[in-house]
């Protein structure tokens, strides 16, 4: 697995074409991109040094934030398809939440909503402002949001 090959995979459902909601998704697809490299980046540096310690690697992120479980969270694959007819028509539709405050009621924070059998990803656009807040946001959702729930 390698950002490019998930970047390409990336199905945008986007609003209309000039609005401030399609600049606010492009915005967090390009966060996206940025936080799939730096995974990419991480994985490398981790296989670089193999025998760095947890300690070694504080502030680099948890142990669940690599690229394959980034895949395997969003897709419910473990794996690329393995045949390239496959892999071409392999598609990550990304959906965006505009409204989460209408629909879940006042609140501090959503986090993404993966729907690994429909290999779709939801994402909370008004918790997703900065990279930063992107960054925070899908790295606990990777950590934390493994089990088959929303609660």
């Amino acid at each position: 697995v390698d950002a490019d090959f998930i970047v390409g995979a990336l199905s945008p459902n986007l609003t209309e074409e000039g609005s401030t909601r399609r600049q606010q998704e492009l915005n967090v697809l390009n966060f996206l991109q940025n936080f799939l490299q730096n995974l990419e980046d991480r994985d490398a540096d981790l296989k670089e040094k193999p025998n760095a310690s947890g300690e070694e690697m504080a502030g680099k992120g948890s142990q669940h934030l690599s690229l394959q479980n980034f895949f395997q969270w969003i897709t419910g694959h473990a794996h690329i398809p393995l045949i390239e007819s496959q892999q071409s028509m392999f598609k990550i539709t990304s959906n965006f939440e505009h409204n989460c405050n209408s629909l879940y009621g006042e609140h501090g924070v959503c986090y993404p909503v993966v729907n690994a059998c429909g290999v779709s990803v939801t994402f909370p656009i008004c918790h997703l402002r900065t990279y930063g807040d992107f960054e925070k946001n899908l790295s606990t959702a990777l950590e934390f949001g493994y089990e088959f729930s929303r609660y």
